[in-house]
């Protein structure tokens, strides 16, 4: 379709939760320590990440038994897209910190990905409350604005340094990635697609 601009999402699931996947569609994260808001979130281009991710799942108390990792693809469309790969939308997230702040529960720096593990609790890495707080201001803001438009406004994207450096001074990390989070289901193009893994990992230098 004209104006449309497709990357190709990965999200890491487990096996039990496919069935519903595939009938009910990807249900939105709600926890308040989700990096870009409320949202079904993707990797772009990164199925080994999304496919770690859902291994990493299985590991909690609450999801064990659920079966084995899965990942699942689908096209999506960004063509009305917060995206934050680029310039345009850094000066409003600033604005929003100067003028309303973060909320009241704080989270672990980026400096935590360097530090050692005797010196903090590196559980707390991913629990992003302020970021959490900020996206969703951010993005009610930009709705807004884009409606007064008659424009939509139906995901965000983002670059994220995760896992380790890979050298004590890099700037390459292990689990690097980009994720897009899908605020309007109507930018998933396609139905769900499950992705043949063992292919994948066993083609794939590590």
């Amino acid at each position: 379709m004209t104006g449309q601009i497709i990357v190709r999402g990965y999200h890491g699931t487990t096996r039990q939760r496919v069935a519903s996947i595939l009938k009910d569609g990807f249900e939105p994260s709600t926890s308040e320590h989700s990096w870009l808001g409320q949202g079904r979130y993707f990797f772009q281009d990164a199925p080994i990440h999304a496919y770690n991710w859902a291994r990493n799942l299985l590991k909690r108390a609450s999801r064990r038994g659920e079966g084995e990792p899965v990942v699942l693809s689908v096209d999506l469309d960004i063509s009305q897209c917060m995206d934050l790969t680029d310039g345009l939308h850094w000066l409003l997230l600033r604005d929003i910190v100067r003028l309303t702040g973060t909320g009241s529960r704080s989270q672990l720096s980026p400096l935590a990905l360097y530090l050692d593990g005797a010196f903090i609790d590196k559980k707390q890495i991913g629990f992003n409350y302020e970021d959490f707080v900020l996206m969703e201001a951010a993005i009610e803001t930009l709705r807004q604005n884009r409606a007064s438009q008659g424009l939509g406004l139906t995901a965000v994207r983002a670059a994220f340094i995760e896992g380790s450096p890979v050298h004590p001074n890099s700037w390459l990390f292990t689990q690097s990635c980009v994720a897009v989070s899908v605020i309007d289901p109507a930018a998933i193009v396609n139905a769900p697609v499950e992705v043949d893994m063992a292919s994948i990992l066993g083609t794939k230098g590590s």
